[in-house]
């Protein structure tokens, strides 16, 4: 998966290259515009995954927020 990940990005450059010079063609072209698209995609992938993670965290936050809340609420009963 890397060594493919490798050669799209060379792929990438030569192309960016051959347009930089002039030279146009469908296959540089498309290799030039969808390069972005990709990476947008894998990012966003990365990005689910991190928003998956922060829902959690928060979830976890709000169970131990109310453990606490729970906790010192019994403490200062037991107290009186």
């Amino acid at each position: 998966m890397q060594a493919e990940r490798d050669e799209k990005e060379m792929q990438f450059k030569r192309d960016e290259k051959e347009m930089q010079a002039g030279r146009y063609n469908i296959q540089n072209v498309k290799s030039f515009v969808c390069k972005p698209v990709t990476k947008l995609r894998e990012n966003m992938r990365v990005m689910g995954g991190l928003s998956e993670l922060l829902h959690k965290l928060l979830v976890l936050k709000t169970i131990m927020m109310a453990k606490i809340s729970h906790t010192q609420r019994a403490g200062r009963a037991s107290l009186t």
